[in-house]
């Protein structure tokens, strides 16, 4: 819910910011106004949200939020750990003259590894890979001159987790809502500041079980067991960062 709000904010203020900013989208250094257009783009920058919250919960929950001592390096790792990884789509639009248009999208919107550790016996260690991608189909909305455009329509999305050597996908419908802003123009390219929204219901994960014999040189008490029990986790993600496109 927090992330919902923070995007109608977004989409509120931004559009607001580009009237304040219009003499220099129409200034010299743009000599034309485009109507009808056609143009790809490609995407990075952050992601807020995913399963990555509901994960860390849950390894806390169970006994995977063990801190872990590097025997070596005398160091010391808390965990549950999250490790963040490049996320980007790519997005080709037909705009009509007026204030319409289409556009198709794919996304690799969610990019995450969590990982938990249980201290019993020699230590057993759960890390948990998890990718979230769509494909999407939008209308298009946007203003005349192709600064500001608005992006809603359903999306197909894919939950990717990876646990050892062995890695699910899980399809779900849902949604796509985006808004661009084109913060510099040239005849043929464009920058612009990009934010998305994607949501879908809840996927359910698990379980995953680790486990060990013990410490070497110590006697033997059986096999130490942790698990990961089945849980659901949110799939909808909020991502803000910078678009590059081209005209075509």
């Amino acid at each position: 819910m927090k992330t919902i709000i923070l995007l109608i904010a977004v989409l509120l203020v931004c559009p607001v910011y580009s009237q304040s900013n219009r003499g220099y989208f129409s200034g010299t250094q743009v000599k034309h106004r485009y109507e009808k257009e056609f143009n790809l783009s490609g995407f990075t920058g952050m992601f807020l949200g995913g399963p990555k919250n509901n994960i860390e919960k849950t390894m806390r929950e169970c006994g995977l939020g063990d801190t872990y001592r590097d025997p070596e390096t005398d160091l010391y790792f808390p965990h549950p750990n999250s490790t963040y990884h490049l996320i980007y789509d790519a997005e080709a639009s037909y705009y009509f003259s007026g204030n319409s248009g289409v556009s198709l999208n794919y996304g690799l919107f969610d990019n995450v590894r969590v990982e938990g550790y249980d201290d019993i016996g020699s230590g057993n260690s759960i890390s948990l890979r998890n990718k979230l991608s769509s494909i999407s189909a939008c209308y298009v909305f946007h203003t005349s001159d192709n600064i500001n455009s608005i992006f809603v329509g359903p999306a197909l999305l894919f939950h990717e987790i990876t646990f050892l050597k062995s890695t699910s996908t899980l399809m779900k419908m849902g949604f796509f809502i985006g808004y661009t802003q084109r913060i510099t123009r040239w005849d043929r390219f464009f920058i612009a500041v990009k934010v998305n929204y994607r949501w879908s219901p809840k996927t359910l994960i698990g379980p995953f079980i680790e486990s060990n014999d013990g410490i070497n040189g110590l006697p033997n008490t059986g096999t130490f067991t942790s698990e990961f029990p089945q849980t659901k986790v949110n799939t909808g993600c909020f991502n803000l960062g910078i678009a590059v496109g081209v005209r075509i």
